[in-house]
């Protein structure tokens, strides 16, 4: 069953990555068949932080966080020990 996201919500690339923000859903080409998400999220290089941006196809990517079926979440400022 493929999975249903939103605006805003937090997925990551079944194959593993980082945490990345959906900023929309759809065809990003003309006559594109099917639909895909454009995700955004943060790299660092160099001491410098630099937001990354990309198209993935709905098939490769989870939601991941506090509703997401993989359960564990914590956020970054969560101490864990």
């Amino acid at each position: 069953m493929d999975e249903m996201f939103g605006l805003g919500d937090t997925v990551q690339l079944k194959s593993g990555g980082p945490w990345m923000t959906v900023d929309h859903i759809g065809k990003h080409m003309m006559g594109s068949t099917h639909d895909e998400v454009l995700c955004s999220w943060f790299e660092t290089n160099k001491g410098k932080r630099e937001r990354k941006q990309e198209w993935f196809e709905l098939h490769s990517v989870k939601k991941v966080g506090p509703n997401a079926e993989s359960g564990f979440y914590a956020s970054p400022s969560t101490s864990i020990g």
